[in-house]
């Protein structure tokens, strides 16, 4: 197995901060802009921090204000280790449910990393073409649904004026029959 030196470390890293840096904009075409940009802005500041002795302290002391300005410290200045391992404690069902989570998590590793979702950025172009011809189906449901309502409505009107013209029909034939019938007799 090949040992990890150093320097493969190191290289790691720079891959990591370049990824932040850059994210996935091609880092070739933007990486000397950057480098020249930090220059600039390095020579800037030592030309203005120049002979300026409580700025350059105040740069001295720069960790040390930032260890006293993290809420993380004044915690450990001030929370005792009985009262940090009573707040573990008492999320401890919580923190064994977090770690069920993980370990499904891990085991579901395998179909989280697997081709089709890694895939899933280079279909989004058909999701998009799908979805636009998803909604044009549904506009044009909708009108026929429209258009079927508005036929089915002339259809109800014309059934029913059938219906009541049959029942005045009905109404003369049943009339001129029973004259017929007060005749005959």
């Amino acid at each position: 197995m090949a040992e990890i030196t150093e320097l493969d470390v190191l290289e790691g890293k720079i891959e990591a901060l370049e990824a932040i840096v850059f994210g996935n904009a091609d880092k070739d075409a933007q990486y000397p802009k950057c480098i020249d940009n930090m220059t600039s802005v390095q020579s800037n500041l030592f030309a203005v921090t120049a002979g300026k002795k409580k700025i350059l302290r105040t740069f001295d002391k720069l960790p040390e204000l930032e260890k006293y300005l993290d809420p993380a410290f004044v915690d450990d200045l001030t929370t005792p280790l009985s009262v940090k391992s009573e707040v573990i404690l008492a999320e401890e069902g919580f923190l064994q449910k977090q770690a069920g989570y993980l370990d499904l998590m891990k085991s579901l590793e395998e179909y989280i990393n697997s081709e089709h979702i890694r895939a899933v950025p280079t279909l989004s172009s058909k999701l998009h073409q799908l979805c636009e011809l998803h909604i044009q189906q549904q506009d044009k449901a909708a009108e026929l649904t429209e258009e079927v309502r508005s036929l089915l409505s002339n259809y109800n009107s014309i059934v029913n004026l059938l219906s009541k013209q049959f029942l005045q029909w009905d109404e003369v034939i049943t009339r001129a029959e029973m004259e017929a019938g007060a005749k005959k007799s």
